[in-house]
């Protein structure tokens, strides 16, 4: 059954950090990001300028204009480096789906609200369409792992859509903090119950409450 509804065109940005190769400009470049990470633990990403990260830095605006040309560079670029940074997220060990998939999504909300930084940019208005794209991305990625977890384990239905489906997985599970942020500067434990609910039963709808087990070939030699 094919989706009567083609993707939309993904609107691409037009402006990108100019990466530093130098040792004292790869310096330069990580003291702005720290300012940057520093400036988000008290203002909005709506009220931070170029300037401002000069101030902050103490470097001068034509170096912070040499690395970012505005600011959805600025924002990308510290985006990218948290993206860069984070751990890997397991799915645990649970001989049941619905668990494994609740052990990820803790997992992964607890990585994410680590940093108010981070929370400010994920779950806050996305400052630029550079930002965007790396969240779109990073979802992607993201749903990707879970369903490599649960398909290493478990026996899923066959259907070329389970990436795509893990993508809306995961996207319905962001988009519940951040409506929990939006409203509470935080994400609840109300909240936090909920999208493991949502994204469950939302699964749960394409290949029901109970998965089999898979069988390993070492498991089947001993079958035999």
């Amino acid at each position: 059954m094919t989706d009567p509804s083609p993707p939309l065109p993904r609107r691409r940005y037009t402006t990108l950090p100019r990466k530093p190769q130098r040792k004292n400009g790869r310096e330069k470049f990580d003291t702005l990001l720290d300012a940057l990470d520093g400036l988000l633990q008290f203002r909005e990403t709506s009220e931070i300028s170029l300037s401002d990260l000069s101030e902050a830095a103490g470097v001068p605006a034509a170096s912070v204009y040499h690395f970012f040309p505005n600011r959805e560079a600025l924002f990308a670029a510290l985006m990218q480096r948290h993206l860069d940074s984070l751990p890997d997220v397991s799915a645990g060990s649970s001989p049941n789906w619905q668990s494994r998939t609740e052990h990820f999504l803790d997992q992964l909300q607890k990585q994410l609200c680590a940093s108010e930084s981070v929370m400010k940019m994920r779950f806050g208005p996305a400052p630029g369409w550079a930002v965007r794209e790396l969240l779109l991305e990073d979802r992607n990625r993201l749903g990707l792992r879970l369903l490599d977890y649960l398909d290493t384990d478990f026996e899923l239905p066959a259907s070329p859509r389970w990436p795509e489906r893990f993508r809306v997985a995961l996207t319905i599970a962001e988009g519940i903090w951040s409506g929990a942020y939006g409203r509470f500067g935080r994400i609840d434990d109300f909240n936090i119950d909920e999208a493991k609910r949502a994204v469950i039963a939302y699964l749960e709808y394409f290949f029901g409450e109970r998965l089999p087990l898979r069988i390993r070939e070492e498991e089947e030699a001993l079958l035999d």
